[in-house]
């Protein structure tokens, strides 16, 4: 017992040591993310961070501990820029766009580059009223879900946690949303054409405003009805039709980088 006392006591000062460790390293991350935004530099760099995971590993004598050493590093690396972005984002990340533009894909890697917390409302509004949004439509009507839409969107807005907000295709149709979402976030419109919408979402039964109309036309239309909607809120607008998901994410990255200050 003797023993297995002073191994305790060993591996005790070491948690001391990483946790102080840990502390500076963060603090550094601080400096980096500031001076980053003195020099207009991108936010993320993912060849960086692969070059710090494989330096970190050639530090290792004991190749049994490779993989594990990686994977700490990885969350180190993560939690790093969770930091960053606790510093750099004062308000929640609104991506609004019609119905197949993109928005819970792109959300999620945005999400991911910054370690952000993500929110995709449609999917947490069918887990509320345990079932899909074509059922919640047909049993309950637009103006109940809408009223779901908005009581989630204001619970979000008054959390202290900052997401990355994915949301509905209609939540532009509110004037309370509206305000919400420009008060409480930077608003990013994804952009597509109707033929690219119409190919996205043909094969999806799920979407109950074209449901039973489901053509380039209609979807051109509805487009066109709301554009002005979106351009009102909007901080910022990307075309996602023919770009890659990846560079989609990091010009909004970059964006997001420029303007954190004057909203």
């Amino acid at each position: 017992m003797e023993k297995l006392e002073k191994l305790r006591i060993e591996i005790d000062k070491l948690d001391k040591d990483i946790a102080v460790l840990l502390e500076k390293r963060f603090k550094v991350s601080m400096h980096i993310i500031k001076q980053k935004k003195e020099e207009k530099l991108p936010l993320f760099h993912p060849e960086r961070e692969h070059e710090i995971i494989n330096r970190v590993c050639s530090y290792v004598s004991d190749e049994r501990f490779i993989e594990e050493i990686k994977c700490i590093q990885n969350l180190i690396i993560r939690m790093s820029r969770q930091v960053q972005s606790k510093y750099m984002f004062q308000k929640h990340i609104f991506i609004i766009g019609f119905m197949g533009s993109g928005k819970t894909t792109i959300a999620k890697k945005v999400a991911d580059m910054l370690a952000m917390n993500m929110i995709e409302m449609d999917s947490a509004i069918e887990q509320r009223c345990n079932q899909p949004i074509s059922d919640i439509f047909h049993m309950k009507g637009e103006g109940f879900f809408r009223e779901m839409e908005h009581a989630l969107l204001s619970e979000i807005t008054e959390s202290e946690v900052k997401s990355v907000v994915s949301t509905g295709g209609g939540i532009v149709l509110k004037e309370s949303n509206v305000h919400l979402l420009k008060k409480h976030g930077t608003v990013i419109w994804l952009k597509a054409t109707p033929k690219d919408i119409f190919l996205r979402l043909s094969k999806d039964a799920q979407r109950p405003l074209l449901k039973d109309n489901m053509s380039i036309e209609r979807i051109e239309k509805m487009m066109n009805e709301r554009d002005a909607a979106y351009r009102q809120v909007a901080d910022f607008s990307i075309q996602t039709s023919h770009k890659k998901i990846d560079d989609i994410a990091l010009e909004i990255v970059k964006f997001l980088g420029s303007v954190h200050d004057d909203k």
